[in-house]
């Protein structure tokens, strides 16, 4: 299904970003880094993917850069994935 209208959208509620996942509430620094982690693993999970680890036969190499995208408010990455398979790429 493609939504093509946003009022077609659901309704959705953000997770609050002071609270773990196992309902602590986010105290001091340490506990930002550790809740930061989380933050960063639901990205990684339900929105961009992770990179595959280098030791999987993946070169990551970056084609281009730039800094001010979005006017500013964004870097925007351009990178080519080399996989190889037994030696062959």
């Amino acid at each position: 299904m493609t939504l093509t209208n946003e009022n077609d959208v659901q309704p959705y509620n953000l997770p609050d970003l002071l609270q773990f996942a196992d309902g602590r509430r986010v105290g001091g620094v340490a506990d930002w880094r550790e809740r930061r982690g989380e933050i960063i693993r639901l990205f990684e999970t339900h929105v961009y993917g992770a990179a595959p680890q280098s030791s999987l036969g993946c070169e990551i190499t970056l084609v281009s850069s730039d800094r001010f995208a979005l006017s500013g408010l964004a870097t925007r990455k351009q990178v080519r994935l080399t996989f190889q398979n037994h030696g062959q790429t």
